[in-house]
């Protein structure tokens, strides 16, 4: 069974506290990673209490998240699939990035 990217979009500017009706639930099919890069599994996202500022129209310290656009957020994840760990391990190390 393919994989399923599931992405919370921006339908409409909120006004006040965001509902339902302002996000669109859209789901993508993973493709298989190519030799360079690695599939991340989120586990979990945080949820950041200035994200209703990056929603609203008007100046923000960060770019806002455009109608359409995925909310972005941290997270924590697992790159954990089969073949994948030691892949990983090199790809990180070749950008001198920490394990």
């Amino acid at each position: 069974m393919p994989l399923s990217n599931r992405q919370y979009r921006l339908a409409a500017r909120p006004v006040g506290i965001p509902k339902p009706s302002d996000w669109n639930l859209t789901s993508e099919t993973v493709s298989e990673p190519a030799d360079d890069q690695i599939l991340i599994k989120v586990l979990q996202l945080s949820l950041d209490p200035a994200m209703p500022g990056w929603m609203k129209e008007g100046k923000s310290y960060i770019a806002l998240v455009g109608r359409g656009e995925v909310m972005g957020a941290g997270g924590r994840d697992n790159c954990d699939f089969a073949g994948q760990t030691d892949r990983a391990q090199n790809i990180l190390r070749s950008n001198e990035l920490e394990i």
